[in-house]
């Protein structure tokens, strides 16, 4: 326990350090000896740990309302050599290992790239971004329903201020043969990356902004109304970001979300919108706001607010969250708090240069 604290408080050489980045904790672990360009494997952990307390639990029918509860204890293996990446991570929060990434990505030609194996398809921003850098403990309604890992492949492709994405992978019925497939758009409407996190920490003074569209179909469900498209902008400027997403989905196209701690819900043959609004205050903290509509059978609307705390030179980032939920069969409020360590190692994203 005292080495934990030692570790968390960022040593004990008596010197003020630097805020933590993304990558602290990795490097402080030993896990990881060289930096994110490295040619070499890395190996890293991700810790998500989080207490929860629900003051009304009425009418819920959930089994997980209260107590203590991983969201990630995973392990990863990768490594980013030029034109070629890789990933192997498995989550052990069930006290098993399950398998999520598996993949081998290769740019045969500048600025094109074909990945297969195991991911997760890019079919909103919330729902590929990386655990560690959620903004909120749970991702957005429409950020869980597609975070899924399957198998398949992804064909990408960068112009100078646009992306596009392909995936087709196996769907939700094993080996039989149809599937489910995703085609995505995103745009940079300004000449800077925006970052694969959610927030504006470490953010730059101006304006960055992506804006994405894509169309899916499940056709393991239908091939006649199972799919639809969806909407997302994100920006950042100086301290303040903004993410909104908007999907329309058939009635055939169907996803149980699981965001608060065991209520799971159904999208399905609705149009559900979502707000989130953050600033970060100084270099260690940021608040954030997050409106969510789902308009499912059940019409669940949802109101969130978060502060993230990151002490200086701590290789960890500490969270606490209040929502409210307000839906025809339930309403109840859910309090998290936790704490992240780790990170999510190498992105399936980005181009060599």
């Amino acid at each position: 326990m005292l080495s934990l604290l030692f570790l968390l408080t960022g040593g004990g050489d008596g010197s003020a350090a630097a805020p933590a980045d993304w990558r602290a904790l990795e490097r402080r672990l030993g896990l990881v000896q060289a930096p994110e360009d490295d040619p070499r494997p890395r190996l890293g952990i991700l810790l998500r740990p989080y207490y929860t307390f629900s003051a009304s639990e009425g009418g819920l029918g959930s089994e997980d309302v209260s107590g203590n509860v991983f969201e990630d204890l995973d392990l990863w293996l990768g490594q980013r050599s030029g034109s070629f990446s890789w990933r192997v991570s498995a989550d052990f929060e069930d006290g098993d290992a399950r398998l999520e990434d598996a993949w081998g990505r290769f740019e045969p030609v500048r600025d094109v790239a074909l990945a297969v194996g195991q991911f997760r398809p890019r079919v909103v921003r919330s729902g590929s971004l990386p655990e560690d850098a959620l903004l909120f403990r749970a991702r957005t309604f429409l950020g869980a329903a597609f975070d899924r890992f399957d198998d398949g492949f992804e064909l990408a492709a960068r112009g100078e201020r646009w992306g596009a994405l392909f995936a087709l992978t196996d769907g939700e019925n094993g080996s039989e043969s149809d599937h489910f497939w995703s085609l995505r758009g995103e745009v940079e409407l300004y000449e800077a990356d925006l970052p694969e996190r959610e927030g504006a920490r470490q953010s730059p003074d101006f304006l960055v902004a992506r804006f994405g569209a894509s169309t899916f179909a499940d056709v393991s469900r239908s091939s006649q109304d199972g799919g639809g498209m969806a909407f997302d902008l994100a920006l950042t400027y100086g301290p303040w970001s903004i993410h909104t997403e908007w999907a329309h989905l058939q009635e055939e196209f169907a996803r149980e979300v699981d965001v608060f701690n065991g209520h799971v819900f159904t999208l399905a043959d609705c149009d559900p919108l979502t707000f989130t609004f953050g600033r970060a205050l100084g270099d260690e903290f940021e608040a954030a706001y997050r409106y969510e509509r789902a308009e499912d059978a059940d019409d669940t609307l949802a109101h969130r607010l978060g502060l993230s705390w990151v002490p200086a030179g701590a290789p960890a980032r500490f969270q606490a969250e209040v929502g409210a939920v307000e839906a025809d069969s339930r309403d109840f409020t859910l309090f998290s708090a936790g704490v992240v360590i780790g990170g999510s190692g190498p992105s399936r994203f980005g181009f060599a240069r």
